[in-house]
């Protein structure tokens, strides 16, 4: 559940609605990765400010909720412009160096959620997809056996599985 709070488990559907509940909730910081800076600020636009000034540049937060979407804001690590606040917090985690979403069934690790979830499902799912079946139903009494005991067994009664003959 890569949408879920570490505080109290709650799940979300997207990354923005958990971001909004970690506010509100006070558990969700903004830390500062640039350089040797480990800087911890409580709030977006204080952390755009600190960190647009790495960079050089002094950063003016507008009060219309609009505009703080839409402005643009230079990463000073990699001179990206990235538009809003938000963004720039998403944007930030390409350069920390501990990466948040490790993926379940393998060792690999992400930096956004949405990245693992299209590692898995492009490279796990399709593995699934590929991967022999672990249960079988009987076509004659519907028992649930798995393909291994079906072939023994009719095997046994000489019946291949290509002709569905039944096991039981």
């Amino acid at each position: 559940k890569p949408f879920q709070c570490h505080e109290c488990n709650k799940v979300f559907e997207c990354a923005r609605e958990l971001w909004g509940h970690q506010v509100s909730v006070g558990s969700q910081t903004f830390d500062c990765n640039y350089g040797d800076c480990k800087e911890i600020f409580l709030k977006l636009p204080d952390f755009a400010v600190h960190y647009s000034a790495h960079g050089g540049r002094k950063l003016v937060i507008p009060n219309d909720p609009q505009l703080k979407r839409t402005m643009n804001i230079v990463c000073p690590v990699c001179e990206t412009v990235v538009t809003g606040l938000y963004k720039l917090q998403r944007h930030k985690m390409r350069h920390d160096s501990q990466l948040k979403y490790k993926c379940p069934a393998c060792p690999k690790q992400f930096v956004k959620a949405n990245t693992m979830r299209r590692h898995i499902d492009t490279v796990h799912k399709a593995k699934q997809d590929k991967a022999p079946k672990e249960q079988e139903t009987c076509t004659h009494c519907k028992k649930v056996i798995s393909p291994k005991s079906l072939t023994q067994e009719n095997s046994e009664k000489g019946i291949g599985m290509e002709e569905q003959g039944p096991p039981c």
